[in-house]
Formats: C-alpha cells, sequence, structure tokens
C-alpha cells in the first residue's frame, strides 16, 4: 500500500500541532481524541517521530509533544521516511507482477511514472504547504 495508517495519522498530527502553533503541547491521548486516532498508535507515531527530531515531547503535567522543526521547511519525504514509506516501491498495484516484467501490463509504465511524480512532489512540498528545496 503506497500510504499506510501509521502515514495517514502522522500527517494528520502534525497538520493539526502546525496549526495548533509554535510551542502548543498536546498529549496523545489529546491528539488521539481531537484526530478520532487510537491512542497506542498514535502515542507510537508521536515517539517515533520525536526520536527523529520532527517533535520534542515534555514528559509529566502540562507535558506533551510539540513541533522541533520550522513546517515551512519540513518536507513530506522526511515524514513519510520516518513512518516507513518506500520510495523504491514498484509492485504493480494491480497485482499483475508477471506481466509487469514481461512489459505487457498497460499500467506498469503509467504507476513508474506517477510514482517518479509523487517522489518529487513529497521532497518539495513541506507540511506548511509551501515548495521548498527549489
Amino acid at each position: 500500500m503506497l500510504l499506510n495508517s501509521k502515514i495517514r495519522y502522522g500527517i494528520k498530527a502534525l497538520f493539526f500541532l502546525t496549526e495548533a502553533g509554535e510551542n502548543v503541547m498536546f498529549t496523545a491521548a489529546e491528539i488521539s481524541e481531537r484526530l478520532n486516532v487510537p491512542k497506542e498508535f498514535i502515542s507510537k507515531i508521536m515517539q517515533s517521530l520525536t526520536y527523529e527530531g520532527i517533535l520534542s515531547s515534555k514528559k509529566g503535567k502540562g507535558g506533551g509533544f510539540f513541533l522541533a522543526v520550522n513546517p515551512s521547511e519540513l518536507s513530506f519525504e522526511r515524514v513519510f521516511k520516518v513512518l516507513g514509506y518506500d520510495e523504491n516501491i514498484s509492485e504493480c498495484i494491480f497485482d499483475m507482477k508477471d506481466a509487469c516484467k514481461r512489459n505487457t501490463c498497460p499500467f506498469c509504465n503509467d504507476w513508474k511514472s506517477f510514482l517518479l511524480e509523487f517522489n518529487e512532489t513529497l521532497r518539495n512540498y513541506s507540511i506548511k504547504g509551501n515548495e521548498i528545496n527549489k
């Protein structure tokens, strides 16, 4: 699958934190409730993003997660990779691997072109929605 649940929920959480503003903290429980995402799952995602330096966290009363980087400089590519995206995915979306190997699948070339363009978009756009790396 191109976008797994971890990526989708992670992006939703980052959008939420970006909209909340700089240094505004939310617990995993608060994020879970606001985004309607299982708490245990969002907790693991937030820990991964914290480990990679995208988020920071503060423990204890009044603690929570907050953005550690400028969202205008945080590419979708970085977030996707932290959350398990493989930019080299090449399997046939129609599960016609043999046809792809024989170059008889009518979709393989278009799929590969789509992936190249999609990966370029991930590199060039930030969580904030602006172009970067140009």
